[in-house]
């Protein structure tokens, strides 16, 4: 008997992580078709309320076959995977002032 490779408890676990974080929005891939307790477990986080229009769910569950079938997830195309302090900033004190 094969072992379910997703669980209710794995979306708990990355809702914690995203509400952890502060991230807007959390991927959760699997191999297997999500459980319909998964699927609700994942929408009791509700959704981003983006500042450029729709609303995204927080947590989506994708599964591989999905993934190379070309779906991607639902987020707004600004989002950032790096968080900001992952971002590498750029040095301009060297720059010469504007008067």
């Amino acid at each position: 008997m094969l072992k379910e490779t997703g669980s209710i408890s794995m979306i708990r676990d990355l809702a914690h992580v995203i509400d952890r974080e502060k991230a807007d929005i959390g991927i959760f891939i699997s191999i297997d078709d999500p459980t319909r307790p998964m699927v609700e477990e994942a929408a009791i986080m509700g959704f981003y309320h983006s500042p450029l229009g729709p609303d995204y769910p927080r947590i989506q569950i994708l599964t591989i076959a999905q993934i190379l079938g070309g779906k991607k997830p639902d987020i707004p195309q600004w989002v950032s995977p790096m968080p900001k302090s992952m971002t590498q900033k750029r040095d301009i004190s060297d720059r010469p002032k504007l008067l």
